[in-house]
């Protein structure tokens, strides 16, 4: 089913509950990025992405050539760090100047 394919047994609560999959989340923070990088296309350089290890293994694997082209649209670096101790559902965008968080789920 759909419902299936989005999501899987929590690893938080042994299954008694569903999370979003590293591809559902690793899909939802590139939507996210590219309407970050457009708002503030002429205000902001670096920007740190901080997620969840089993996100961050997502995007270092299938998802490299995606997030390289969403850099290449951007005039800063997009520099991506884990949080073992984040929720896999959870993420933030911040603006790396400033250390300010732009956007965050």
């Amino acid at each position: 089913s759909l419902r299936d394919s989005m999501y899987e047994p929590c690893p938080y609560c042994q299954g008694r509950a569903r999370v979003k999959t590293p591809m559902t989340m690793s899909v939802e923070i590139q939507r996210r990025l590219n309407t970050v990088i457009h708002k503030h296309r002429d205000s902001i350089g670096d920007i740190i992405v901080i997620v969840n290890t089993d996100v961050l293994n997502r995007f270092k694997s299938e998802d490299a050539k995606l997030l390289v082209e969403l850099e290449r649209s951007h005039s800063g670096r997009l520099i991506f760090r884990s949080d073992p101790t984040l929720n896999r559902e959870r993420f933030a965008i911040i603006d790396a100047t400033t250390e300010k968080t732009i956007d965050q789920g």
